[in-house]
Formats: C-alpha cells, sequence, structure tokens
C-alpha cells in the first residue's frame, strides 16, 4: 500500500513563527517522507509553502494541522482508482519545489476535487476558468487534456499562474488572460490582499476597504463577448469561483449558456442569496438544466 507520512518540520513551529516574526526567515521547509510502489515516488519531497501563506497563518499556528490533513487527503489519493491517480502524480512527482502560496486551495480543488474535474471534464473540452488564481483548476483540466481559458485579473497573481502553467509545460493546454469576467465590457477596481492570492474582490459601490487590501485597477470583458470575439465553436464547462461577483458573470455568459449549455461548477458560499439567485437565473436560461448543490470542501452548485 502506499503510504505518506509526515516527518517532521525542519524548525519547531513555534520557534519558526517567532523568527518570522522577527523577519529572520522567509520560509518554513516541511519535510515530508513518500514510500510507494511508483519508483518516482519513493523519494523524499520537500513542500515549501511561501512566505505569503506563513504570513495567513502566522497568528493562530495552524500550519501543522493543515499539513497533517493534506497528507491525511494525500494518502487518499494513494489508494484510489489508477486511472485518477496521473493528475495528482504529475503535480507533486518532483523532489523538491515550491508548493505555490496555499496548501488548502491544492487539497480542495486538487485532492478534494472540489470542481468535480474527474466527473465531468474529458479529453476535448472546452473550459473557462473563471477566477484562475495561481493556476490549480486550470492545471487539473489540462492534465485531463482539456484547453483551458483562465480568467485572472490581478497582475501579481496572474504571473505566479503564468509560471505554473511554464512549470508544468502546459501552454499548449491552458490559455491565460489577465482580465476579470463580469456582466458588462468596462474598467473597474478589485479588492485586493497581497498577503493572500485568494482574496481578490471586484469593487461594488459603497463597499469597505480594510487595512490589508489596497485597489487595483482591471479591465472587465464578459464571456459572451469572449466567445464571440475569438468564434470559439463550443465550450463545454465553466468554473467560476470569484469572491462574490459569480452572478454578473453569469449575466455576461446568458448567449453562450443559452447555445452551448456548458456544465458549470460555481461557487454558492460568497453570498447568502447566491442558492436561489443562481439557480433562478440558470433556469430561466436553460430549463433543462439540472444542478445539485454539493461540498466537498466549500458549497458548489454543479449544473449539468
Amino acid at each position: 500500500m502506499d503510504k505518506i507520512k509526515f516527518e517532521n518540520f525542519v524548525e519547531k513551529t513555534k520557534s519558526f513563527y517567532k523568527k518570522f516574526n522577527k523577519k529572520l526567515s522567509p520560509f518554513c521547509v516541511v519535510k515530508i517522507v513518500l514510500t510507494s510502489r511508483l519508483p518516482f515516488f519513493k523519494k523524499i519531497v520537500y513542500l515549501i509553502p511561501s512566505k505569503i501563506f506563513i504570513f495567513q497563518e502566522r497568528e493562530n499556528l495552524i500550519l501543522e494541522y493543515r499539513i497533517k490533513n493534506l497528507l491525511k487527503d494525500l494518502n487518499h489519493i494513494l489508494n484510489n482508482k489508477e486511472e485518477k491517480k496521473a493528475p495528482f502524480f504529475k503535480i507533486i512527482k518532483d523532489e523538491n519545489f515550491e508548493f505555490f502560496s496555499n496548501m488548502e486551495n491544492f487539497s480542495m480543488v486538487i485532492l478534494k476535487d472540489q470542481y468535480l474535474v474527474n466527473q465531468f471534464i474529458k479529453k476535448n473540452d472546452i473550459v473557462i476558468d473563471a477566477g484562475a488564481n495561481i493556476g490549480f483548476f486550470s492545471l487539473f483540466a489540462a492534465f485531463k487534456e482539456a484547453k483551458v481559458f483562465a480568467f485572472e485579473p490581478v497582475s501579481e497573481t496572474y504571473n505566479r499562474l503564468l509560471e505554473n502553467i511554464n512549470y508544468f509545460k502546459a501552454e499548449k493546454e491552458i490559455f491565460p488572460f489577465c482580465f476579470a469576467l463580469g456582466d458588462l465590457k468596462k474598467e473597474s477596481l478589485i479588492r485586493f490582499n497581497p498577503f493572500s492570492s485568494d482574496q481578490s474582490t471586484i469593487i461594488d459601490s459603497g463597499r469597505s476597504l480594510t487595512k490589508k487590501f489596497v485597489l487595483k485597477k482591471v479591465n472587465i470583458i464578459t464571456i459572451d463577448d469572449f466567445v464571440n470575439e475569438n468564434k470559439i465553436k463550443k465550450i463545454d464547462f465553466i468554473k467560476i469561483d470569484t469572491e462574490g461577483y459569480e452572478l454578473k458573470i453569469l449575466k455576461g455568459a446568458k448567449e453562450t449558456i443559452k447555445k452551448f449549455k456548458p456544465k458549470i461548477a460555481i461557487s454558492a458560499y460568497h453570498k447568502k442569496e447566491d442558492k436561489k439567485e443562481i439557480p433562478d437565473f440558470l433556469l430561466k436560461i436553460r430549463p433543462d438544466y439540472q444542478y445539485k448543490l454539493i461540498k466537498r470542501a466549500e458549497e458548489i452548485f454543479i449544473f449539468f
């Protein structure tokens, strides 16, 4: 049986955080021992969360807890069916690599298959990733041999998305765009947390801005305009996770949804009213949709 076990932090957690607060160390290195029947898995792997992740966790000291949960998920995957293992192996097979910014997102999107990639995305599908962030979902879909249009409006996050596409040699599968998606073509502001790549939100008038956020100017386009201007012949799957901007993106994709009836995985936990308004909106466009509200990591709707 394949096993992954947590061995140790290179430094004790509390002493590391004490050092971090004094700005003596930008990284926390975690040592993990892998044993597997597969040759490339018989090695030690170092996961290196970036300074951003450590900053998020330093107050409540739960990094070790999250790593152990991550390893539990990895063990589950290792003992799954062979055909489901390949994407995960491709991501974590290297002996040393930087583990992006957030182990929790990796666990949610890849290991727990938050957006049901294994069930609904197949070879040669055309996929839209709205809120691509640094690319976990896009990479997962690319490993299924789908073509992905990945939209990430924050330039700092977008640059890391490009790095990850390049790292995994996915340039022929993932086509990145530094735009936000919405209901109208316009310029707007996005609320961006420089210490966390997954907390970016388009600002509506009247919303307050806390000290940890900064504002950035972004360009918004609609899915309908993008599909028409690029003469895209089909859309098979749309994933939307945009921190509360989901319904507006759907409104900008009305004709695409009506024409192609793509499967849609969409976050349902950012706004309370989304649980009613999202199904109401989509069923008016395509009454033949079936849908489920599911929770693997966070609540999402899947329309099919």
